[in-house]
């Protein structure tokens, strides 16, 4: 957030989703976030109905995912989905991404996306929603879901044996 509120960009909102995590950091997280962009800044503290978050994040222009581990896989996802640019940390989830053909930005391009140096296309969107809806389906999800409760049950299985 201190490096955002260095940037010369006007008429811009930044909407934290803080709707989780341990109260002292969100704490923490809303008084930098008031203190360094005023009401430009909101938090949302509380789960929302999907289609009122689902109507918020579909307004934004660009997602910035700072986590030093994965986390927020569903929001990236539905971020990806709904089109919009994305710059995250070099994490597992950034490599995931990459690796299944999306197209993502690291948070060092952050700069260049914002002076146009780089650009996100319609066609890059576009590209970006096809393979979501490849990779993740509802058939998907649950093979996932099965394969990880084989694996738990083999564990178990081998520690018992």
């Amino acid at each position: 957030m201190r490096y955002l509120s260095k940037i010369n960009v006007k008429n811009f909102k930044i909407i934290c989703p803080l709707s989780y995590g341990p109260p002292n950091y969100i704490n923490r997280v809303v008084h930098e976030g008031e203190r360094l962009f005023g009401e430009n800044f909101i938090p949302l503290l509380s789960f929302l109905e999907p289609e009122i978050y689902y109507h918020i994040l579909n307004q934004i222009d660009l997602a910035i995912m700072y986590h030093n581990r994965q986390q927020a896989i569903g929001n990236i996802i539905l971020l990806i989905y709904l089109g919009k640019p994305l710059c995250m940390k070099k994490t597992s989830t950034f490599n995931y991404i990459k690796e299944l053909g999306i197209s993502i930005y690291s948070t060092k391009d952050f700069d260049k996306l914002l002076k146009g140096e780089m650009e996100f296309t319609e066609e890059m969107a576009k590209s970006n929603r096809k393979v979501i809806l490849q990779n993740f389906t509802e058939q998907s999800t649950a093979n996932s879901i099965r394969n990880l409760f084989n694996f738990v049950e083999n564990i178990t299985d081998i520690k018992k044996g």
